[in-house]
């Protein structure tokens, strides 16, 4: 791989693996604070929340980042300002819709799910969801350009916020029950994404990127079939949520018991399981603009795309390895 590549491919494996042990110990003081129960709650959440973000943001991100990086290497000022500006106005209309809707059947979907005590953390994707599509836009501008540094930052700044702040305010409102600590959780999610679209925006706007100019770019023809793949993991997630829950209640185990065990398999057996897709994700991201705009030139692609995928197997297999060794 070049060496912006495995530069981008090293940042983003190093701060995916601080944001996933961030994660894992924000989710042992939490559940000390809201209890096993909050946990699952917190996991039902967060399933749900993950699959909506792939139905706003899903793509974008690769997207932009191809497509920019092909109209950059042609100096096409036109067309990169041109894709910036729908990617916002795309991803933050169907953020509003979605968490429009959330909000409105928020008490319906915690019902189908099994435990209503979701109910107040669903109404805040009505802020989630927008503000990760504005997001999602911005990495992809930045990506476009070949730098992974604010991405990396941003996915810690992201993390550590919900860290700090989600036991704060989780610590200050389970007192007045667990459904507020489950809200208290999410608020960390939800200040950490503020501060990092004003981080990306502050970024994004050093690469000059105005809102204006207008030409048809590929942008749909791009989206829609990386929003295809992206799916499909979190569609399987989101409906174990209205399944597995429900599907315990039924054979004799109590609603608040078949929450605890969503909440163990989906929040820590599944956190670890997810770990070498950290390196796969970044590996590829880190790939993808120096591969984009030659792909034109079959064997310069070939052998780049084959140098990636050397390195992939190479970390990831001693890792799958690990995992199953200390099972």
């Amino acid at each position: 791989m070049e060496k912006s590549a495995v530069k981008g491919s090293v940042l983003l494996i190093l701060s995916g693996f601080i944001c996933k042990i961030l994660g894992a110990f924000f989710r042992l003081p939490l559940t000390k604070i809201i209890g096993v129960e909050g946990i699952g709650i917190y996991q039902m959440i967060i399933t749900l929340y993950s699959f909506a973000l792939i139905l706003c943001s899903g793509g974008i991100t690769i997207t932009l980042s191809k497509l920019i990086s092909q109209a950059r290497a042609k100096a096409d000022i036109i067309r990169m300002r041109s894709l910036y500006k729908i990617s916002i106005v795309f991803s933050v209309l169907i953020g509003v819709l979605i968490g429009v809707i959330f909000f409105i059947f928020a008490k319906n979907i915690s019902i189908l799910q099994g435990n209503i005590k979701s109910t107040s953390g669903y109404k805040l994707m009505v802020i989630l969801l927008p503000l990760g599509g504005v997001i999602a836009s911005l990495k992809g501008v930045i990506q476009g350009n070949e730098d992974m540094l604010p991405t990396a930052v941003s996915q810690v700044i992201e993390q550590s916020m919900r860290f700090v702040l989600g036991l704060l305010f989780a610590y200050i409102l389970v007192p007045y029950g667990v459904e507020f600590g489950v809200v208290g959780g999410i608020l960390g999610v939800v200040i950490g994404e503020i501060v990092v679209s004003f981080y990306l925006l502050f970024k994004a706007k050093k690469l000059t990127m105005r809102l204006e100019g207008r030409k048809y770019n590929g942008f749909f023809k791009t989206l829609i079939p990386i929003l295809l793949g992206l799916i499909v993991f979190p569609l399987v997630n989101t409906i174990d949520s209205f399944i597995i829950v429900k599907r315990l209640s039924i054979a004799g185990i109590s609603a608040e018991n078949a929450t605890i065990l969503f909440g163990l398999q989906t929040g820590i057996v599944g956190a670890i399981l997810n770990l070498p897709l950290i390196i796969s994700t970044s590996i590829a991201t880190a790939v993808l603009p120096s591969i984009s705009y030659i792909q034109d030139e079959e064997d310069l692609f070939n052998q780049k795309a084959t140098n990636a995928i050397k390195v992939l197997w190479f970390v990831l297999i001693p890792i799958v390895v690990g995992i199953m060794c200390v099972a």
